[in-house]
């Protein structure tokens, strides 16, 4: 698995969701989904990456309660190198908001939260 895979890879493993990259989410997609921000490093370089989960609903709840399931995974993750190509990746709380509401200013039923992780890549490119 590369690295771009290993993102996708987690935040899949984490959610339960449908995952896009965030420049190319197919207009037939369908919410729930989680977005996210692809960036890639090598040895001793702290990535910060975003990702948002997009429900469609009259309230927060629904949305709220998965982005505290992937916060709880993420904490249970924290650290932990897992195995990529040519090294390993470890995925870690940063020192900002881990998880952030935004309103959509176009549609009052989108609901969306991003989270934020650091990534380490453990690779010599």
């Amino acid at each position: 698995m590369n690295k771009v895979q290993a993102i996708v890879d987690f935040w899949q493993r984490v959610s339960g969701l449908m995952v896009f990259d965030e420049n190319s989410v197919p207009d037939e997609a369908k919410m729930p989904y989680l977005t996210c921000e692809i960036k890639t490093g090598s040895f001793e370089n702290e990535i910060p990456i975003t990702a948002s989960l997009w429900y469609r609903d009259t309230s927060w709840e629904a949305v709220s309660l998965k982005a505290e399931a992937i916060s709880k995974a993420i904490y249970e993750l924290r650290g932990t190198a897992q195995k990529i190509d040519d090294g390993r990746f470890r995925i870690y709380e940063g020192n900002t908001p881990l998880c952030q509401r935004l309103p959509d200013d176009n549609d009052d039923m989108v609901k969306r939260i991003v989270i934020t992780i650091m990534v380490e890549f453990f690779t010599n490119y």
